[in-house]
C-alpha cells in the first residue's frame, strides 16, 4: 500500500515538474518575442524621430543675426 502512495507521489513530481520546465519555456519565448517586438518599435521610432528632425530642419527659416552688428 504504501509503495503504491510512494510510486503515486514520485510520478506526480515527475509530472510536475515537466509541466513546470514546459511553462518556464514558453515564459521565455513569450518574453524573448516582446523584447524582439520592443526593439524594433524603438528602432521604427528612433528613425521616424530622426526624419522629422531632419524635415523640420529642412523646411525651417533661418533668420540672421543680429546680435553681431
Amino acid at each position: 500500500m504504501i509503495r503504491w502512495l510512494l510510486l503515486g507521489l514520485l510520478i506526480f513530481m515527475v509530472y510536475r515538474m515537466i509541466r513546470g520546465m514546459i511553462f518556464i519555456s514558453t515564459v521565455q519565448k513569450q518574453a524573448q518575442k516582446q523584447a524582439r517586438n520592443r526593439a524594433g518599435q524603438q528602432r521604427s521610432s528612433s528613425v521616424k524621430n530622426r526624419l522629422h528632425t531632419i524635415e523640420e530642419a529642412d523646411f525651417e527659416e533661418v533668420e540672421p543675426d543680429q546680435t553681431q552688428n
